[in-house]
């Protein structure tokens, strides 16, 4: 049950939100394996060169799914990157832009 960086997934909505510090943006990470299973309890921790991340459910569900916020006081270009137990980055990356 080893997480692929390649076939894992992160997700991020709204794409674009505004600087306020209090728009959420709602990011959710899909951790599967090389056969596209999804894996449970895993562990994501979700980094950012801007604004600020809360975890809501950081360990992946039955369906292999974490779930965070994002908001930021700054306006800029939000660079998202997800790991799964402290040592498989996800591949994909997301981009939300503050304004």
């Amino acid at each position: 049950f080893i997480p692929s960086a390649n076939t894992s997934l992160i997700f991020a909505w709204p794409l674009s939100a505004e600087a306020d510090g209090k728009s959420l943006v709602s990011v959710n990470v899909f951790v599967r394996n090389a056969n596209n299973t999804a894996l449970p309890n895993k562990k994501v921790s979700l980094t950012s060169n801007l604004g600020k991340i809360s975890e809501v459910q950081p360990i992946t569900d039955k369906t292999g799914k974490a779930t965070f916020n994002l908001t930021s006081n700054s306006p800029g270009i939000a660079e998202l990157t997800a790991t799964v137990d402290n040592q498989i980055q996800i591949k994909q990356k997301v981009s939300v832009k503050f304004e």
